[in-house]
């Protein structure tokens, strides 16, 4: 995807936010699930809400390479028969293209590279047949060597979601061990679970599942529920946090994000459970916010630790100066944009350091490709400020989350779309 266009959108914050928010399916789980029942050839329907730009075009990719799905935006049907093109891809692929390439392995047998190092060196690992002519590496759908499992000693949560579908074109049971997790997959991971897809899992120094996918067919009831977006419930929760609103979130159990509600609470949050799938979070009222100091480095708290600091940067009585871990080269641009807004955080090895009396003035945003996280904390960033704040390229964040502006504005967000001529 790339959309770059001069429109904009206008932020205004200092409005407190309140009422209620039902989140979306989580695009990325719509598209993996979507490529599990197709691998299966199972009649399971998929539910959850497909008019997502990023789930749309999958399948549209999907049916454009010879499957066949019928997207009835509440659920997703897989038809039969198929007729799969041949394939062959080059250059950095976007993970849609990743499970497309998947599928082709397990529809015919073999499947093209060229000029991915990446993606073949990842087959290569899980022991693949590979032949390399001419700079191009056909990969087989038969193993080398008798793999089955493997370890991730950095959370990737692309690969992860890669190894499951590789594993069982030719695996029954495997298992797979990562030294970190994050919230979509922990989502996934219960999901699963129910059907006995996931046999077990253990926790240690390293998170290992195992995976049992015998009798898919009895396994898998008549219907499967997409997990909802995990970031779009933090990022609500902070922006209720952040305007000292009130939001009521829907569609996720409050348990599954017990770490996140942790810190909120430590920043002058509350929050209420109403129900095993909805919450209500309020932000505090008062100035007074003790400083913190999280060293917790799991990356499923990315999104909130990179999202309270813009909070507590423009708190008007910080008690002391807040220390929070993180992979700083990969948010230094991020940090970069927010302060020139007016934040004051400073980067450290490998951590940040934030004070208060910052004040979010006006300024412009820019949007950045495949930086979800990223894009979520500058838009939260704009509605603290009491001025304007223009934000393009705004379609990188609109395109994984459709509705994204509508919710805010039903939230009382004052935001403005400007096409320019």
């Amino acid at each position: 995807m790339n959309n770059k266009s001069e429109n904009k959108i206008l932020v205004k914050g200092g409005f407190p936010l309140r009422g209620k928010v039902v989140l979306q399916s989580s695009p990325t789980l719509s598209c993996f699930l979507t490529t599990l029942m197709l691998i299966c050839r199972t009649k399971v329907e998929l539910r959850g809400d497909f008019l997502d730009n990023l789930v749309s075009d999958y399948i549209h990719l999907l049916n454009n390479s010879g499957f066949n799905i019928k997207n009835n935006v509440d659920s997703l049907q897989i038809l039969e028969p198929f007729n799969i093109n041949d394939c062959s891809y080059s250059g950095n692929l976007d993970l849609s293209h990743k499970f497309l390439y998947i599928l082709s392995l397990a529809e015919k047998g073999y499947v093209e590279i060229k000029s991915n190092e990446e993606l073949i060196d990842f087959f290569k690992y899980l022991g693949f047949v590979i032949e390399e002519k001419n700079k191009v590496s056909k990969v087989y759908n038969k193993l080398a060597t008798d793999r089955e499992s493997i370890t991730f000693y950095k959370m990737n949560e692309e690969y992860f979601l890669l190894a499951i579908l590789a594993f069982m074109l030719n695996k029954k049971q495997f298992s797979i061990s990562m030294s970190d997790s994050t919230y979509e997959i922990i989502l996934l991971l219960e999901e699963l679970k129910q059907y006995g897809v996931v046999k077990e899992i253990s926790y240690g120094n390293f998170i290992n599942i195992q995976f049992d996918m015998s009798e898919l067919d009895h396994k898998f009831t008549k219907e499967i529920t997409v997990p909802k977006d995990s970031n779009e419930f933090v990022f609500f929760a902070l922006c209720a946090i952040a305007t000292n609103g009130e939001v009521e979130i829907q569609g996720i159990n409050p348990k599954h994000l017990a770490s996140s509600l942790k810190i909120f609470s430590e920043v002058g949050a509350g929050y209420d459970s109403l129900s095993t799938e909805s919450m209500k979070i309020w932000g505090s009222h008062s100035s007074d916010l003790k400083s913190l100091n999280i060293s917790e480095t799991g990356g499923y708290l990315n999104l909130t630790k990179l999202g309270i600091l813009p909070i507590l940067s423009v708190s008007q009585k910080l008690d002391g100066v807040s220390k929070i871990s993180l992979e700083v080269e990969t948010y230094k641009s991020l940090i970069r944009d927010i302060n020139r807004l007016g934040c004051t955080i400073n980067v450290e090895d490998s951590y940040v350091s934030c004070t208060s009396q910052g004040k979010v003035k006006d300024g412009k945003i820019y949007m950045e490709e495949h930086k979800e996280i990223d894009n979520y904390v500058r838009l939260l960033a704009s509605l603290l400020s009491t001025e304007q704040i223009e934000i393009y390229d705004f379609s990188y964040l609109s395109y994984i989350n459709n509705n994204i502006f509508k919710k805010l504005l039903d939230l009382g967000a004052k935001i403005e779309y400007i096409e320019e001529v």
